[in-house]
């Protein structure tokens, strides 16, 4: 990464043990066609359509797609991304499961990035996240695919209260009036006879008709998230109307069935039509009947109208207790967690009082705003929204507007696996959709043991970067994953090198900095560095003033480390306070570090 600007230097970071997050087999992975693909299928497939190259413990094939959904992390909104490479290698030992509030469930290695929220919004390895904090997932699926088809509404009733056998199709419900309406489905799609029993407790309709039978099971091999969504709402039509519950009491709609298989992807079907649910399983299926069953609900004022305008049931009964449960009030709508420090920062910039805010809000009070900002509260989308349009904030416009939704960590176990692990490399945003979570993919990382092998590793294949380019490059810093006595596993920066250019097919190199693993310190090794004397040259000022100004920033830079200062706003505030307030920002903290005192002084 170039940062243009008289001190910015350019700097490379190798590890001998990257960062080599990944994925269980089993995460189903959301692509731009709306399609969700097991990671191991999707990978395994890409496998065989390039050479296979081992980069450590992983092994990868470069690609050209498909795409898949990500997240722009700018924006907030989701979009398309292409598969660039695909990863894997093998895995026996501990990865973690991280299981969510509405269900949601997620196998990955303890190194693999996640987006959580508690008092901010953060990119966080799976090991450092905790219950409790909220992990993003998105709000809608913007698919509408070209695949088409009129079954929708049988092959959905089919799925959920059907049989099929080589050459007949059989439905039973207990509601005759729905009955009536599948059976006359059946006669839109067959000219065979459809054969009626009717009894006290519940109604059979059946039909000898093969080529139905092909038809029903084409339309599963389309895959139903393949599906437009006029096709796809007609599915879980009648997916709902089979095995949908409209629950009053609680004020929810249900989707109860046995086959996991068919009712884990309804949550991000839903998310077609911005329609939030929760799935869990449950001993019973409310009947009495002895499971594990697999139940979907939907509740909230927001998603019961969006399924009832989308969806929608035919059996009348259900149409009209969902209308009841819709005239009622007071239906909480979606919270946004995480934002507390954003909303301080913009209402501060705005030169408003917490009062003043509250104020200007209409309905707040201080103490709202104020636990709003603690985090003591979590405002509703449509408050953020507000609070932006009062505070003519930018930012937070993008967080009410945003494509993201919330749901909070209810457990994080560690669970033992053997077999692949599985990740992606996209062309940009570098985050995709598994399991109905946003992930993000794990950084590009060179492989190597020292600051040399990172640029040759550079200049040779699969990389290719060329020989002119590398004067462009200012340093590399090589990281290692080290076993230390006291502390077990950690990372330890081992050499910081200067790159002064390729000469005869060599990097040029000169070590500045060496780790000095008895003292545990990065110490210098007394060769000139070429950055710090342009440095110097550019400020007009000497080697040792170049010195002593690095003495003071590092105090500022521990004293906010021993503070646990690492909020971006905060951390950008103490920067800015040091540019224009150095020496009255070094008298406060002067006595908090230890030794400070002396290197001030000198």
């Amino acid at each position: 990464m170039r940062f243009r600007g008289p001190e910015a230097q350019t700097m490379f970071t190798g590890m001998n043990t990257g960062h080599d997050g990944a994925l269980a087999e089993g995460s189903l992975i959301q692509m731009s066609d709306g399609d969700l693909v097991p990671i191991e299928d999707l990978c395994s497939e890409l496998f065989e359509r390039g050479e296979i190259v081992r980069d450590g413990d992983f092994e990868y094939v470069e690609v050209n797609g498909p795409d898949l959904k990500s997240l722009n992390e700018s924006s907030l909104e989701i979009e398309d991304a292409q598969i660039r490479k695909v990863w894997r290698k093998k895995v026996d030992g501990e990865l973690l499961k991280i299981n969510t509030s509405s269900g949601r469930e997620i196998v990955l290695t303890p190194d693999h990035p996640v987006y959580t929220a508690s008092d901010e919004w953060r990119k966080i390895n799976a090991e450092n996240a905790e219950q409790g904090e909220f992990i993003a997932v998105p709000s809608t699926i913007d698919a509408d695919p070209e695949n088409e088809s009129d079954l929708g509404y049988l092959a959905g009733y089919v799925a959920g209260d059907g049989y099929i056998t080589e050459n007949m199709v059989q439905v039973v419900d207990g509601n005759r009036q729905l009955m009536d309406t599948v059976a006359d489905e059946i006669k839109n799609h067959s000219s065979h006879t459809v054969t009626r029993l009717d009894y006290d407790t519940y109604h059979r309709g059946e039909v000898w008709d093969g080529d139905l039978v092909g038809s029903l099971n084409d339309f599963t091999d389309i895959g139903r998230g393949r599906l437009n969504d006029e096709s796809l709402a007609d599915y879980l039509n009648g997916l709902y109307d089979a095995e949908g519950h409209v629950n009053v009491h609680s004020g929810g709609i249900e989707l109860v069935n046995k086959s996991r298989d068919l009712i884990e992807p309804v949550p991000q079907l839903l998310l077609r039509f911005g329609i939030h649910s929760s799935i869990h399983s449950q001993k019973f299926d409310g009947k009495g009947n002895e499971g594990p069953y697999y139940k979907v609900s939907i509740y909230g004022k927001n998603d019961l109208k969006k399924f009832s305008e989308h969806i929608g049931f035919k059996d009348r009964e259900k149409v009209e207790k969902l209308e009841s449960i819709l005239d009622r009030e007071g239906v909480e709508g979606e919270k946004i967690p995480g934002i507390g420090k954003v909303l301080k920062n913009e209402r501060l910039k705005n030169g408003m009082t917490q009062k003043e805010l509250g104020r200007a809000l209409g309905n707040s009070t201080r103490s709202n705003i104020r636990a709003y900002e603690t985090g003591v509260r979590t405002p509703r989308r449509d408050k953020v929204s507000k609070m932006a349009e009062v505070l003519n904030s930018d930012v937070l416009k993008d967080i009410a507007g945003s494509e993201v939704f919330w749901e909070k960590i209810e457990s994080i176990e560690k669970v033992n696996y053997e077999g692949y692990v599985y990740d992606l490399t996209l062309d940009k945003n570098h985050n995709y959709m598994a399991e109905g979570m946003i992930v993000h993919n794990c950084m590009g990382t060179v492989h190597s043991n020292s600051a040399k092998e990172t640029v040759t590793r550079l200049v040779e294949d699969p990389m290719g970067v060329p020989e002119v380019m590398i004067p462009a490059l200012d340093a590399v810093v090589m990281q290692k994953r080290l076993h230390r006595r006291e502390q077990g596993q950690a990372r330890r920066i081992t050499e910081i090198a200067e790159v002064t250019g390729f000469e005869n097919g060599q990097p040029q190199l000169s070590r500045i900095y060496k780790w000095d693993p008895k003292e545990d310190v990065i110490a210098p090794t007394n060769v000139p560095s070429m950055i710090k004397k342009d440095i110097a040259d550019y400020a007009g000022v000497g080697g040792d003033e170049i010195e002593r100004e690095i003495k003071r920033r590092a105090v500022v830079l521990e004293w906010m480390r021993e503070e646990n200062i690492r909020d971006v706003y905060e951390v950008g505030r103490i920067v800015e306070q040091y540019y224009r307030y150095r020496d009255k920002l070094l008298s406060k903290i002067e006595s908090e570090i230890l030794g400070s005192q002396e290197i001030l002084e000198s």
